[in-house]
């Protein structure tokens, strides 16, 4: 029953830090919240390759990627492709974000992994 509850427990702290990486993210300079929770945020990021044969069809489109950022901070481990626009466009958001260096999360003041969503988009200006 224990192991039952801190599961729901993990679970729902997850969702919290997810809630409040969205709202960081569109608030520019806002880190934290009460009670001591902070989302993982890139600190490194590496624009995503787009090629020319793409950019001149107009391929544009989301890619949303999954994984998880580890207590201490670093690269996304496991990240993966859990929606997408377009799939000739994932592999290069793939590339990207495997390159980004992330900040840790943390919950009640401790470091904690943290399983996280970002979106990398692609756009013809």
């Amino acid at each position: 029953m224990l192991a039952v509850t801190m599961r729901r427990m993990q679970r729902i702290v997850i969702v919290l830090l997810w809630c409040v990486a969205t709202a960081c993210a569109s608030s520019p300079g806002v880190q934290a919240t009460p009670g001591g929770h902070r989302a993982p945020r890139v600190v490194q990021r590496v624009e995503p390759e787009y090629p020319a044969e793409l950019r001149q069809q107009r391929v544009t489109g989301s890619v949303d990627i999954a994984g998880t950022v580890p207590k201490e901070g670093g690269v996304l481990r496991n990240p993966h492709v859990v929606r997408s626009d377009d799939p000739r466009l994932d592999q290069y958001a793939l590339d990207a974000v495997r390159q980004w260096i992330w900040s840790a999360g943390f919950q009640n003041g401790v470091a904690v992994d943290v399983e996280f969503k970002t979106t990398v988009t692609f756009s013809v200006d």
